[in-house]
């Protein structure tokens, strides 16, 4: 599933950074150092704009091109890591926006020398919608030892105008908390399901993204299974699908994890006349197969169906992540 805070780009463009007196980074927003990325970037005018100021002179913006976008588009910049790993930081911001129909976000993500997710904040447990003027947002995050990099920069999901303008970075004291807990993609990533359990309740009762809730349902299912809370998870799942739900893909998830759908059944339900679309459910569908066999003790099973998931290579999804770190865990 497209969950906007995953992945949202690998660049080899580096953000300029400019230390100043006072001990943060002042992060130049030249778009020449910024780069288009995200789900959908072709329904994006993303770069800078002279006219704007409000920080730094130098503001970026990304603006919606179409009237309906499915997907989300982000400006991504690579930030050097070496003076941030064991710390706790802070990015702040200042943000505008326009007409915004889903929501906008500040983003930050520190990555493990294994490319998986070690920490990331997004602002979708405090995202920003419609008409907004200048406003300071933040993200404070703690950079595990592990991580060997680390990216940020604006996203935009759904559509609208929006601006940023006057970005730091900077390192902060314990006294200063952290804007979100372990996100439950990096909690399952990491194997810390407690945290992963405790994030998906919070995004569940606040109905944050209501077209992804049964996915959000789904992955609070699998992680009370990793946490070993079988019977909690086998009764939630029960309880799933019983309302109507638009998706016309989602759905099967739900009745292959509940046992009305076997294997090749829900294989082949993932096929459309769409091939952008077959290979994003053929992906997701690999991973739920990888992981309902895994539970079911078919351990090979799971293994096959894992790596045929990753070679669909849709990086915006949480599912190759998922289904790499199942394969990590099988070594």
């Amino acid at each position: 599933m497209k969950f906007t805070h995953t992945n949202p780009a690998l660049s080899k463009v580096v953000i300029v950074c400019i230390l100043t007196m006072a001990g943060s980074l002042v992060m130049a927003q030249n778009v020449n150092h910024w780069v288009a990325r995200g789900t959908n970037p072709e329904d994006y005018q993303m770069g800078g704009d002279p006219t704007i100021d409000h920080g730094s002179g130098e503001p970026a913006y990304i603006f919606s091109k179409v009237d309906s976008i499915d997907g989300f588009g982000t400006l991504t910049g690579k930030i050097p890591i070496e003076e941030f790993i064991g710390k706790r930081i802070k990015l702040s911001a200042y943000v505008k926006t326009e007409n915004v129909k889903n929501w906008v976000g500040l983003w930050l993500r520190a990555d493990g020398k294994d490319s998986l997710t070690s920490a990331f904040d997004n602002m979708q447990d405090r995202m920003i919608k419609g008409t907004t003027d200048w406003q300071k947002y933040n993200i404070v995050l703690d950079i595990p030892k592990e991580s060997a990099g680390m990216f940020g920069g604006l996203l935009m999901d759904g559509t609208g105008k929006a601006w940023f303008d006057g970005l730091t970075l900077g390192i902060v004291g314990t006294e200063v908390p952290v804007t979100r807990g372990m996100s439950f993609d990096v909690a399952y990533m990491l194997g810390e399901y407690q945290k992963g359990i405790t994030d998906l309740e919070h995004i569940i009762k606040s109905k944050v993204m209501p077209e992804q809730a049964e996915y959000f349902k789904i992955w609070y299912y699998i992680m009370l299974r990793k946490d070993n809370q079988t019977e909690k998870a086998k009764q939630y799942l029960s309880g799933l699908g019983n309302k109507p739900i638009k998706s016309k893909w989602s759905p099967n998830i739900i009745k292959y994890l509940q046992g009305s759908m076997t294997d090749d059944e829900f294989l082949s339900a993932a096929n459309t006349a769409d091939e952008k679309k077959q290979k994003e459910q053929k992906c997701e569908a690999y991973y739920y197969a990888g992981i309902n066999n895994l539970f079911q003790g078919n351990r090979e099973k799971a293994r096959i169906c894992f790596e045929y998931c990753l070679e669909h290579k849709i990086v915006s999804f949480v599912e190759p992540n998922f289904a790499k770190a199942e394969l990590e865990r099988m070594k």
